[in-house]
């Protein structure tokens, strides 16, 4: 049996157009896994990239909150199936499943907005009663329950 001979693939540098074009993918929706294939980028020179510059990471934060739109609008256009009139059973579970995905990911990058919790706080601010007014306010209570 022959040994597979592995060959390395040569990848892109990563300048500003390379970054901005990633960036550009990401708002359309595609995954920051799908954008550096598509620019033959490593992840991992990707992530170096971004982690030594502020203005950088604004950027790419910003490029992922518009790809959740994206995500978003894609996912109504999926649910209202406009496009096509099957509405078979196969498909509509189709739809489904894709729509449940969708919400998942979305979930999950930005839990603020597309998420299913609800943020509830309560703030409660003491006083302090002296206990006269206390006492007073007991007094009239019992006298009006007489």
């Amino acid at each position: 049996m022959k040994k597979k001979k592995f060959t390395r693939v040569k990848r892109n540098i990563l300048t500003p157009e390379v970054f901005r074009k990633i960036c550009d993918l990401l708002e359309e929706g595609k995954s920051l896994r799908q954008a550096t294939v598509i620019e033959n980028i490593s992840l991992g020179a990707f992530s170096r990239y971004i982690a030594d510059d502020k203005d950088r990471q604004e950027q790419y934060a910003r490029s992922r909150d518009i790809g959740a739109d994206a995500l978003a609008d894609e996912m109504m256009s999926v649910a209202y199936n406009d496009e096509k009139d099957d509405k078979s059973p196969q498909a509509i579970q189709r739809a489904r499943l894709i729509v449940d995905s969708i919400k998942w990911i979305l979930a999950r990058r930005s839990p603020k907005k597309y998420g299913d919790r609800l943020d509830v706080k309560a703030e409660v601010a003491s006083v302090d009663v002296p206990k006269e007014a206390v006492g007073a306010f007991l007094e009239k209570f019992n006298d009006a329950e007489k």
